[in-house]
C-alpha cells in the first residue's frame, strides 16, 4: 500500500511539472512570482533560495543514489565504441557537457543536435552495438523520445537520465538514471542533473584507465 501511496504522489508531482512547459516563457513564470506576494524579495534572496534548492537536490541525488543503476550505465558505455546523446530544451545543457566530456576517450561520439529538425535522421545510422544516452524530464522533449525510438529500433542500448519510472524513457533503458532537480519559484535547476552526468563521465574514465596498457618507449641510441 505504501509503495502504491508513493506512485501515486510521484504522478501527481508528473502531472505538475508537465505544467511548466515551454509554452508559458520564463517572463509569465517570473511575473506569477511577483504576483504570488515574493515581490519584496532581495537579489540576495532570491539567490539563497536557488542556492538551498541545489542544495537540498544534491543531498537528495546522493541519498538515493542508486550505484547498480550507474554500474550498468557504465559498463554499457565502455563496451561499446560510438555512444549517442539526445537532450533538447532545459536537457540540452547537460547533453553537451557528456559530449564535450566523452570527446576525451577515444570513443565515437555523436551529440544529436537536431539543427533543421534533422534529429531522428542522425541517428538513423545508430548500430546494435551502440548506446544512446537520452536525456529528458517532464513533459519530455518529443524530439528526445523519438531519437530514442528510433535507436531503439536499430538495436542500440539506452542509457536514460530522467525523473521517473513512469518516464516514457525508462520503459526501454537498459540502464535507468534517476534524478529530481528542484523547482524554486517555478525553475528548475540543473545542478544534480549536471553532477550525475559528470559522476557517470568521470566513472566511465576511470574505468578505461584501468584498461589502458601504455606501450613502453624505446629507447633512443645517441
Amino acid at each position: 500500500m505504501k509503495q502504491c501511496f508513493s506512485e501515486m504522489q510521484k504522478v501527481f508531482r508528473d502531472v505538475l511539472a508537465s505544467q511548466i512547459s515551454p509554452s508559458r516563457n520564463y517572463k509569465t513564470r517570473i511575473r506569477r512570482v511577483i504576483e504570488s506576494g515574493a515581490g519584496n524579495l532581495s537579489s540576495s534572496d532570491i539567490a539563497y533560495e536557488f542556492l538551498s534548492g541545489n542544495i537540498a537536490s544534491m543531498q537528495e541525488l546522493q541519498k538515493g543514489f542508486d550505484r547498480r543503476a550507474l554500474g550498468k550505465a557504465v559498463d554499457l558505455l565502455a563496451a561499446t565504441d560510438t555512444v549517442w546523446i539526445a537532450g533538447a530544451r532545459r536537457s540540452f545543457p547537460v547533453a553537451a557537457y557528456l559530449d564535450y566530456a566523452l570527446q576525451h576517450s577515444e570513443k565515437r561520439i555523436h551529440l544529436i543536435h537536431a539543427l533543421g529538425s534533422m534529429h531522428e535522421g542522425q541517428v538513423r545510422s545508430a548500430r546494435a552495438s551502440d548506446v544512446l544516452i537520452a536525456i529528458s524530464f517532464a513533459p519530455y522533449a518529443k524530439e528526445t523520445l523519438a531519437v530514442a525510438e528510433t535507436a531503439l529500433q536499430r538495436g542500440a542500448k539506452l542509457v536514460a537520465i530522467t525523473d521517473s519510472r513512469m518516464s516514457p524513457l525508462a520503459r526501454q533503458a537498459n540502464a535507468l538514471l534517476l534524478v529530481q532537480d528542484h523547482a524554486t519559484f517555478g525553475f528548475r535547476s540543473l545542478s544534480s542533473t549536471m553532477a550525475l552526468a559528470q559522476s557517470l563521465f568521470m566513472a566511465l574514465a576511470y574505468r578505461l584507465e584501468l584498461g589502458y596498457e601504455p606501450v613502453p618507449l624505446r629507447k633512443v641510441r645517441a
